[in-house]
């Protein structure tokens, strides 16, 4: 007990140090730096299905009206959109979202999103 006492003293100073946050910072920097392109390419083929007027529409005229892309969605892919209102922030003005409070954002539906759908969100 008294060597886990210490263990957690000494890496509790360690993680406080300096170089480790700064090492820490560089990492989460890298793999945004790594992920930053797919992540790219997966908002560009969302934005190609989601219409920019996508939360006044139904899912009725999602599946009657062409797409960016000059395609129609099936009515399961317009269903979709309608209930995962998560994804509708992709076509929403930032000032618009900025206004938003934290809490409403937090309640929006993610389960179920494709790796995708995550990595546009991202």
């Amino acid at each position: 007990f008294k060597l886990e006492q210490d263990m957690e003293k000494y890496n509790t100073a360690l993680m406080l140090t300096d170089e480790y946050i700064k090492e820490q910072e560089d990492r989460e920097q890298k793999w945004e730096d790594d992920i930053a392109p797919e992540n790219e390419e997966a908002l560009k083929k969302l934005w190609r299905h989601l219409p920019v007027e996508v939360k006044n529409m139904s899912e009725a005229d999602l599946a009657q009206k062409p797409t960016p892309n000059g395609k129609y969605l099936t009515k399961v892919l317009a269903k979709r959109f309608k209930r995962t209102n998560v994804l509708q922030i992709l076509r929403s003005d930032p000032d618009e979202i900025e206004k938003v409070h934290p809490a409403s954002l937090e309640n929006f539906r993610v389960t179920g999103l494709t790796l995708t759908e995550r990595r546009a969100l991202h």
